[in-house]
């Protein structure tokens, strides 16, 4: 019995690592590219190619350490692998805590009496839209939850590039990093990150920034003139919205 408990600690200390580190493994999209799968669709792909083969991989991992555990380990050795173990799921537990919180995401600053926004402008180049209208483009934020006002009516034309203005009113959020996407012919979307150097609580409305190009991030590297730029603005609480640029 006490072989069997061990066995089994000792498997789902290991098999979580394996799934894990599978898992990372697929995230990076080590694969060369399968025509046609671009955009939204691969990132779909990644993902459920992460899920799946790292539960697959901790699910083998978990077998064979209990078979070997079993089969194998000396009954001398039992009780420094149950206590390894025990430090295991310990290592497990707040390895997932400081996971889970690294991601957590907080309220927004609170101003009394006024209404706070995230006002973000999309810059893009006629010829990236080729014929498509602007609205195209979306913008949220990567790790948050927003509620988002579109502003068609105030789209502008700016020589070779169209703006589309979005209005953001913040519920919560990890930080800030804007991500727009654009909807392509075949219907894939491209995403674009941005890194706002906002600080964490602003003390106030802070003025509109230059023009910024994404970050690079995994595989979408992209250069074709996408930008952005953005403001934090505060406004009478009961004061008409009314979109000025």
């Amino acid at each position: 019995m006490t072989r069997t408990l061990t066995a089994v600690a000792t498997a789902t200390c290991i098999a979580p690592l394996v799934g894990i580190g599978a898992g990372y493994f697929f995230s990076t999209d080590p694969f060369p590219a399968a025509p046609g799968l671009t955009g939204t669709d691969r990132g779909i792909g990644v993902a459920v190619a992460t899920y799946v083969g790292g539960f697959l991989a901790g699910a083998l991992a978990f077998a064979a350490t209990y078979k070997l555990t079993r089969a194998y380990l000396p009954d001398a050795y039992l009780r420094p692998v149950q206590i390894a173990d025990a430090a295991g799921v310990a290592a497990l537990l707040v390895w997932g805590f400081a996971a889970a919180r690294s991601g957590a995401q907080h309220d927004p600053p609170a101003y009394p009496g006024q209404r706070a926004t995230l006002d973000v402008e999309i810059r893009a180049p006629k010829t990236l839209l080729d014929g498509f209208p602007v609205t195209v483009l979306n913008a949220f934020l990567d790790n948050g939850k927003v509620d988002a006002t579109r502003h068609a009516e105030r789209i502008r034309d700016e020589g070779d590039s169209l703006v589309l203005p979005y209005e953001l009113e913040v519920l919560s959020l990890h930080d800030w990093t804007v991500k727009v996407y654009r909807t392509s012919k075949q219907s894939s979307e491209m995403p674009y990150w941005f890194k706002l150097a906002l600080p964490r609580s602003p003390k106030g409305s802070v003025p509109w920034s230059e023009w910024i190009a994404p970050i690079p991030k995994n595989e979408w590297a992209v250069s074709d003139g996408v930008r952005i730029r953005y403001r934090w603005k505060l406004s009478p609480e009961n004061a008409p919205r009314d979109y000025q640029p």
